[in-house]
């Protein structure tokens, strides 16, 4: 736009009129010499520099960024034309280079926060665009619960509910069906005998995850226990027969009567110092905290006869005596 001022009629300057609103095209820069001519044939010369500024490059502020630390870099275009700087616009963040497309950021809080791009050339002519930086908070620590052992095939979970992200049960080793993977207390079924791993992971968007085990053992029902066959002796010794189990251990008991076992977990081990009449043993079969298996044998010792004492010999010539 172009504001000359006017001359009024016989040349007489008036400083309050001025002449605006008229548009003069330039096919180039330069200086150009501007003749405004009024009604009373008053003239005024005028020089105009023209200086044409090239548009910057569009500024491009780099995609959204979901961080979980309190820095990052920020990833503006660097310009063909023009100068670019970094400015904050909400949120918090300190700006390493501002002039730098590439600048690090620090100091970043929790939250969204906004930074603007805006590349300039010759300070008039300018070129913005903002990138919004949202920091995560880091997922609560995982805590699985403590290790059980059970005898059934199903067990409830015990992890801890997170504050921070969600968490999901999967399994390491073993074998095991969730009711719901994403609840802390779960019920977990269809274990399998021995040990089963589960892990518990809290995450929280793009921070790096908290994980934490816990084992399950699984025991097998013990072997059903088998005493064997009452006995009856004469001695003060016997050698016991329980069957040997499969699954658990075997372990022999005096119930009544006394006894003294070679050793108490064979199932054929010897039992000694036996007493006079029904000595009762009982086999008990474990594993772990499965419901025990019991059966029981008695031991039948009887007294040894008295020595039989038939007199002294004789001599008769009778056919009795």
């Amino acid at each position: 736009h172009l504001s000359i001022r006017r001359q009024r009629q016989m040349c007489i300057r008036d400083s309050n009129n001025t002449l605006t609103g008229q548009t003069i095209a330039a096919a180039e820069n330069g200086t150009y010499s501007v003749v405004v001519r009024d009604d009373a044939q008053c003239t005024v010369n005028a020089n105009i520099n023209i200086t044409e500024i090239a548009a910057p490059t569009d500024a491009a502020a780099g995609d959204d960024q979901t961080i979980c630390e309190a820095n990052t870099a920020l990833e503006g275009n660097i310009p063909s034309t023009g100068t670019g700087a970094w400015t904050l616009i909400s949120g918090s963040g300190t700006i390493t280079n501002p002039s730098s497309a590439t600048s690090a950021v620090s100091g970043i809080a929790i939250g969204t926060s906004t930074f603007a791009w805006t590349i300039s050339n010759g300070g008039i002519c300018l070129s913005a665009d903002t990138v919004s930086i949202t920091r995560l908070t880091a997922p609560s620590n995982a805590l699985a619960g403590n290790d059980q052992q059970i005898c059934g095939t199903t067990v409830t979970l015990a992890a801890n509910t997170p504050a921070v992200g969600s968490g999901n049960w999967s399994v390491v080793s073993g074998t095991g069906t969730f009711a719901d993977a994403s609840a802390p207390n779960s019920n977990v079924s269809g274990l399998s005998p021995g040990i089963n791993i589960f892990q518990w992971t809290i995450s929280n968007g793009v921070c790096p995850v908290e994980s934490d085990q816990v084992s399950i053992t699984r025991f097998a029902d013990p072997s059903t226990a088998e005493a064997g066959t009452n006995q009856t002796i004469c001695a003060e010794s016997a050698t016991l027969a329980a069957e040997t189990p499969t699954v658990g251990t075997g372990l022999w008991t005096v119930v009544s009567g006394t006894g003294t076992f070679a050793d108490a977990t064979n199932p054929q081990t010897t039992v000694s110092g036996l007493s006079l009449g029904a000595n009762v043993f009982a086999f008990t079969v474990s594993n772990g905290n499965c419901p025990t298996s019991n059966d029981q044998v008695t031991i039948q010792r009887d007294a040894a006869p008295t020595t039989a004492v038939a007199g002294n010999d004789q001599q008769v010539c009778a056919t009795t005596a």
